[in-house]
């Protein structure tokens, strides 16, 4: 499951960077990632914020099967 997070602020990253079950991004994970191309910051996110996060988990890491 591809999952993306809008942390509201720098607190709520750093909650999500404490998982270690979750290989974070900081770009949308279809974004062609340029060398030498300064950090993503989502345009839709104002600069002072953290920008979305995102990751691909396995369906039943989080949510079990009834």
């Amino acid at each position: 499951m591809y999952v993306k997070f809008k942390p509201y602020n720098e607190s709520d990253l750093s909650i999500l960077k404490q998982d270690t079950l979750l290989n974070l991004y900081d770009y949308p994970l279809d974004h062609k990632v340029v060398e030498g191309q300064d950090a993503y910051h989502d345009p839709d996110v104002p600069v002072n914020k953290p920008t979305y996060q995102y990751c691909a988990v396995p369906i039943d890491l989080y949510f079990s099967r009834g």
